[in-house]
C-alpha cells in the first residue's frame, strides 16, 4: 500500500487529496478543501499555507504519506516557449537561465526554472522548449513550511501542469 498526498494551493485555499494505491489500483482515500478565510484561530501574521497544513493535520494522518506533490498557483509561474539548437538535456539545463533571463518579470531576483522539450521540431536542427520559472524564494518558502510539518515534496509543479501532461500523453481512441 502506498499513500500519496497531493496539495493544491491557490490564493484562497488549500485542497488536499490523499491517494491510496493497493496493488495497481488507486483511489482517493481522503479529500479536504480548506479555505484560508475560514481558518478561525489563525494569527493574522501566520502564513495561510502553514495554518491550512496545521488544520489538515487535525483531520488527516499524514505520517504514512510516502509521496507529497505540491501544485503551486500557475499565476506565480512564468511560462515561455523558446527555440534552441538541438542539445542534450544537460546542456539545455546549463544554458536555460541565460536564454530565459530577458523573459522573466524581474532580473534582480533569483528564479528556479525547468523545461520540457516539445515533441515536434519547429525548424530543422532546432527544438522547441517549454519553460516554467518561479521565484526561488517562493519554492524555498513552500519547502520550509512542508518541512516544518515533516512533509518532503517529491514534486512541485504549476497547477494545471499535471493535467496538461496527462492530456499530452493520452493515446487517441481507436475507431470502432
Amino acid at each position: 500500500m502506498v499513500l500519496k498526498l497531493i496539495l493544491d494551493i491557490d490564493k484562497q485555499s488549500l485542497t488536499a487529496l490523499m491517494v491510496k494505491t493497493v496493488l495497481k489500483k488507486s483511489y482517493v482515500k481522503e479529500y479536504q478543501q480548506l479555505k484560508f478565510k475560514d481558518l478561525y484561530n489563525v494569527d493574522p501574521s501566520e502564513d495561510p499555507f502553514d495554518a491550512a497544513l496545521t488544520a489538515l493535520e487535525e483531520n488527516f494522518d499524514l505520517s504514512g504519506c510516502s509521496t507529497v506533490a505540491l501544485l503551486i498557483p500557475s499565476s506565480s509561474v512564468c511560462f515561455r516557449n523558446i527555440e534552441l539548437p538541438s542539445l542534450s538535456h544537460r546542456k539545455i539545463r546549463q544554458i536555460l537561465p541565460f536564454e530565459i533571463e530577458s523573459y522573466l518579470p524581474t532580473s534582480d531576483k533569483k528564479y528556479s526554472s525547468d523545461f520540457q522539450i516539445l515533441r515536434h521540431q519547429y525548424k530543422e536542427k532546432n527544438i522547441n522548449i517549454f519553460t516554467a520559472s518561479t521565484l526561488t524564494s517562493d519554492i524555498e518558502h513552500y519547502i520550509s513550511i512542508l518541512d516544518s510539518h515533516n512533509l518532503k515534496p517529491e514534486v512541485i509543479a504549476p497547477k494545471g501542469y499535471i493535467s496538461a501532461l496527462a492530456i499530452q500523453v493520452k493515446k487517441p481512441l481507436a475507431n470502432n
